[in-house]
């Protein structure tokens, strides 16, 4: 009688001692239920530190940007632009505008031909921006980044993966590698090789 008790009390105290080998299906773990931490979260409502933030369930403690991309890229147009253009318009322009909307404001400042765009485009100020300084290099630039976006975007959710055409990004590459040797200012020669890459 005695060893049944005792056999039954070392059992009982080796799983007690592991609980893990307790534990059965349940829900999933919570990343952001981890106890090391580097910064309490609820210390600050600044949000700059929340990259420090540590889970060790998790590769990234947050997915999201600090910052909208969009948003960065209207404002360095924007200064590109000596501050003559709202950012919205400058955002607007670059990310909204179809590449054929941009080649015939580039046609119409280069060669005269009719500007055939719609009035949302003629109202823009980036739009008067270009015809007034007549910058045939920023549109030759904005016209090559949306021929190359199609390339390099897409779902990354998706199950299949993106189907790419080799033989036109080849000849987007070759193109950008040509235009960055003949561009005349540093920014759009960075801006160039970054779209090659």
């Amino acid at each position: 009688m005695n060893w049944k008790i005792f056999m039954m009390l070392c059992t009982s105290t080796f799983l007690v001692s592991f609980p893990q080998n307790i534990i059965g299906c349940g829900p999933g773990i919570d990343p952001y239920d981890y106890y090391t931490s580097f910064f309490n979260p609820d210390i600050s409502e600044n949000t700059n530190l929340r990259s420090f933030y540590y889970t060790g369930y998790s590769f990234l403690y947050d997915e999201k940007e600090p910052v909208q991309t969009t948003d960065v890229l209207a404002e360095e147009w924007k200064t590109y632009c000596s501050n003559k253009v709202s950012a919205k318009d400058a955002k607007t322009f670059v990310t909204s505008f179809s590449a054929k909307d941009v080649t015939s404001l580039y046609q119409n400042i280069e060669n005269k031909k009719s500007l055939l765009i719609p009035d949302s485009v003629k109202a823009n100020g980036m739009t008067k921006f270009f015809i007034e300084q007549r910058d045939l290099e920023a549109l030759g630039y904005i016209i090559y980044a949306k021929k190359a976006e199609p390339f390099v975007t897409g779902e990354y959710e998706s199950w299949e993966p993106i189907k790419r055409d080799s033989v036109a990004m080849a000849k987007l590459i070759k193109n950008g590698q040509q235009l960055c040797a003949a561009a005349k200012n540093d920014f759009f020669k960075l801006k160039y090789a970054y779209q090659i890459t």
